[in-house]
């Protein structure tokens, strides 16, 4: 396995930055050159620039972090094309699963489940509340 130097966070955060600084680079230099300003003062707008955005890369990391699919599915409905006792399987946004009840019931064919927490390709679900015609989540 090949070793990582950058984290992928940083360089999604480098890269949707980059038009920005390059962007930055091109307005400064056209001031320098045509405005009369010193080098110092375009050099000194960069610097802000890129400084400001390697101080708020801390607070911005976790929007550059993407979420795996499956956690994506957790607080989902979902319903049960099987009798989940306690395994079967269910069919969450069009999308056939394996799951498990979390609990020691049987859930019949057709009822609603409420997905709970994702381990690999098995979905542990719970029983829930509503019925299926009241949830527009699955229509």
């Amino acid at each position: 396995m090949a070793a990582r130097f950058i984290e992928p966070p940083f360089s999604t955060y480098v890269l949707a930055h980059l038009p920005g600084w390059t962007a930055a680079v091109i307005i400064a230099w056209v001031v320098v050159d045509f405005g009369g300003l010193p080098f110092w003062v375009g050099a000194l707008l960069v610097a802000t620039l890129a400084a400001k955005d390697v101080v708020s890369y801390r607070t911005m990391r976790r929007y550059y972090t993407p979420e795996p699919a499956e956690k994506r599915l957790v607080d989902y409905p979902a319903v049960a094309v099987t009798p989940l006792s306690p395994r079967g399987l269910v069919r969450v946004r069009g999308e056939l699963w394996q799951a498990r009840i979390s609990s020691v019931e049987v859930v019949p064919q057709g009822a609603l489940v409420r997905v709970r927490d994702v381990e690999g390709l098995l979905l542990i679900v719970e029983s829930a509340t509503e019925s299926p015609d009241h949830c527009p989540e699955l229509t």
